[in-house]
């Protein structure tokens, strides 16, 4: 029951599954799915019997089931719904981790095969070249698939490159892929087309470091007027409050839970923003 509810709820997930490059069919995943889920909403619901005996018994002194067995329900339905959330949007997110290590490399991969067709060498020995190069991150993988569809399955080129591009993350190497197919069917300068690429996203590439710069100083401004100086003020503040009141006690806990709770939680999330939000980050 379970499991024909998961392969109907993730029906139309099969293009982000491509475009992630999780390489199995709907039915495999939601059977995967189902098993994670079903040890979540099991541990969610145990977790909470516990919770709901502790406070039966904390506020009781005894084991009354009305409150453990309520709380344990309501923890296995968000179990479940917590599991499917997070396996309905999984292809999403890898989709979207994938189109951001792609961009980051794209300019380097673009000059590089550029420089490569300037001397000579064929398109499908691109693709195999820059299949062995495992920096260049996803884009590798993608070469790798490339060359492998045509040098062991018989696919023309050109229905290898539209294939990738159409599950592709990816728009500027989308873009990259169906104008070697163009070229390779109509004709053109091949190199021609990989550094008039290669300039446009050297230009986009320094746009972002910019655009990176600025956000970083928006940022880094908000958290040390926020978070930095809101903690000193804080404790200052209920320094001088603890001069002219006797709850020391309170005082103490709020000095300490704003700079060993506060201060590093805030921390940590900023870190955090400023790797998500990197450009070159992979």
């Amino acid at each position: 029951m379970i499991e024909s509810f998961l392969i109907s709820f993730f029906g139309d997930l099969d293009e982000e599954m491509r475009k992630a490059n999780i390489k199995e069919d709907i039915i495999t995943y939601a059977k995967k799915a189902e098993i994670y889920i079903l040890l979540v909403t099991f541990a969610m619901g145990f977790a909470g019997f516990i919770l709901g005996t502790l406070i039966s018994l904390i506020f009781f002194k005894t084991i009354l089931l009305i409150i453990p067995i309520p709380i344990a329900v309501f923890f296995s339905i968000l179990g479940f719904l917590i599991g499917i959330i997070f396996f309905r949007s999984l292809p999403s997110i890898k989709a979207s981790e994938r189109k951001k290590k792609i961009d980051s490399v794209i300019y380097f991969v673009v000059t590089y095969m550029a420089a490569l067709a300037s001397s000579g060498t064929n398109p499908l020995t691109l693709f195999e070249l820059l299949s062995k190069y495992k920096e260049f991150s996803e884009i590798q993988k993608d070469a790798e698939e490339i060359y492998n569809l045509v040098a062991s399955m018989g696919v023309s080129l050109p229905v290898a490159l539209h294939y990738k591009a159409q599950y592709s993350p990816s728009r500027n190497w989308r873009e990259v892929l169906e104008g070697i197919r163009s070229i390779l069917i109509e004709g053109g300068s091949l190199d021609d087309f990989l550094y008039r690429k290669a300039r446009q996203f050297a230009e986009e590439y320094k746009r972002g470091l910019i655009e990176y710069s600025n956000t970083m100083q928006v940022l880094l401004e908000v958290y040390i007027t926020l978070v930095v100086v809101g903690v000193i003020f804080v404790i200052v503040l209920t320094t001088l409050m603890g001069a002219i009141t006797a709850a020391t006690e309170y005082i103490y806990f709020i000095q300490i839970f704003s700079s060993v709770v506060i201060l590093p939680l805030a921390t940590i999330m900023f870190v955090f923003i400023l790797k998500s939000i990197n450009p070159s980050e992979e």
